[in-house]
C-alpha cells in the first residue's frame, strides 16, 4: 500500500494544478541513523527517505552508489500516470483518473486501480487490442 501513496501524490498535486512539488528531506536518515536498518521518523516509517546509501565495503557494494527506494520508484510511476492523463486530455477522452484521486484527501488505495486507468487510456488511444 506504501508505494500507493507515492503514485496517487503526483495525480492529486496535478489535479490541484501544481506546477512542480517540493519533496522535503529526501535523505533525513544519513547520519542520524542508518537507513537500512531503521527510519522512522516525521510520524511514518521511510517518510523522508528517498534513496538509500550503497557504501562500499557494506552490504555487497563495491562503489558509493544510491539505490532508489519504493517511494521513489512510486513517485516516478505517480508521474508516469500524468503523462497518460495528458494523453487522454488531449484526444478527448473520459477524466478516469477524477474516480481514482477525487481530490487530495480521498485517493485509491489500490495500485491495481492505476495500472487499469493507463490500460483503459491505452486502448481508447489505440495502443492496446
Amino acid at each position: 500500500e506504501g508505494s500507493v501513496y507515492g503514485r496517487a501524490y503526483s495525480l492529486a498535486a496535478y489535479m490541484l494544478g501544481a506546477k512542480a512539488a517540493l519533496y522535503y528531506s529526501a535523505v533525513e536518515a544519513y547520519g542520524k541513523m542508518d537507513p537500512w536498518v531503521n527510519q522512522y521518523q516525521f510520524g511514518g516509517n521511510g517518510d523522508g527517505q528517498l534513496v538509500y546509501p550503497g557504501i562500499p565495503g557494506s552490504r555487497g557494494f563495491t562503489a558509493h552508489t544510491p539505490v532508489m527506494s519504493i517511494r521513489v520508484k512510486a513517485l516516478r510511476q505517480g508521474l508516469f500516470d500524468i503523462e497518460y492523463v495528458k494523453f487522454a486530455r488531449d484526444a478527448a477522452l473520459a477524466n478516469t483518473f477524477e474516480t481514482l484521486v477525487p481530490n487530495q484527501f480521498s485517493w485509491s488505495r489500490a495500485g491495481a486501480d492505476y495500472e487499469a486507468m493507463r490500460t483503459a487510456i491505452g486502448n481508447a488511444l489505440g495502443g492496446g487490442p
